[in-house]
Formats: C-alpha cells, structure tokens, sequence
C-alpha cells in the first residue's frame, strides 16, 4: 500500500532579491502529481512525463512569486534527456503608469544525450521594453451606415 502522494513545501532559507526581502519554499512533486512535460528533438522526437522539485522566493510584503527554480525528476532512464532545470524571474515592470509583476529572465537548460554522446543546450531569455497596446472598437448595428473618414 502507498499513501496518496502529495506536493510538499517547506521553509528553507530567507533572502534578499533585488532588494525584495523574500522567504524561500523548497517543494517536490512526485510524477503522478505534477505530469511535467518534457518533449525531445533530437534524431527522433520523443516526450515523457516526470516529477519536480526546486525552490521558489515569495517577497515578504506583497507575497508574490519573485523566483521560481525548477528541475525534473524521476526521469525515465532510457529517455535522451538526462537532466531538466528552469529558472524564472519576475520583477515589478511600470506599463502606461501601472506596476504589473511580469516575467525578466527565463533560464532553461537541458542535458541530454544521443547516441554515446551528452549535450547541454541552455536557452536564456530576457524580458524588457514592456509596452501596452491597445486599439478602439465601434459595434455597428448591420442596418446602420458606415462612413468613411479620410485620413
């Protein structure tokens, strides 16, 4: 008999992130729960599901996410991929005079390995110049008239 698995959180450390005092949580998830998602494309393509555990740093005043470190576990020992870990950063962006907590950089590195050979592939990016778009939208009745405006 196995007891019913669950994610688990734990307080481990205190920290100081961009100048944001925040707590820090370790957490695990076993496959079953977390149905992760890796997907391979290499010489052939291929995709299998799989735990996580990682850390995640919660700003102490506002208690949103700040960080969130992430690595696969319980990986099938016959799939490519050997090893799985993100990291993501989010911090406070001004967009049209409001502040939205949004992506800044994302982390994701990947080893696997093909044939008797391991590579590491490592894809960073950067999120900046948030801008905000919008447009205006007239609802006509399909009896009334449209008129054109010149430009």
């Amino acid at each position: 008999f196995k007891p019913e698995s669950e994610t688990k959180f734990e307080v481990v450390d205190t920290d100081l992130i961009r100048g944001r005092r925040v707590i820090v949580f370790d957490y695990a998830v076993e496959r079953d729960k977390a149905q992760q998602q890796i997907t391979y494309f290499g010489y052939i393509g291929d995709s299998t599901i799989t735990g996580m555990r990682g850390r995640i740093w919660i700003d102490r005043e506002t208690h949103r996410v700040l960080r969130v470190e992430s690595e696969a576990t319980e990986i099938p020992s016959d799939f490519p991929v050997r090893s799985a870990k993100r990291t993501i950063d989010y911090d406070w962006v001004t967009i049209s005079n409001e502040k939205y907590l949004l992506p800044l950089l994302s982390d994701v590195r990947l080893t696997s390995r093909e044939n008797r050979q391991f590579y590491e592939t490592r894809n960073v990016i950067q999120f900046k110049e948030y801008q905000k778009y919008g447009s205006e939208v007239k609802i006509l009745d399909d009896e009334e008239e449209v008129k054109e405006e010149k430009p």
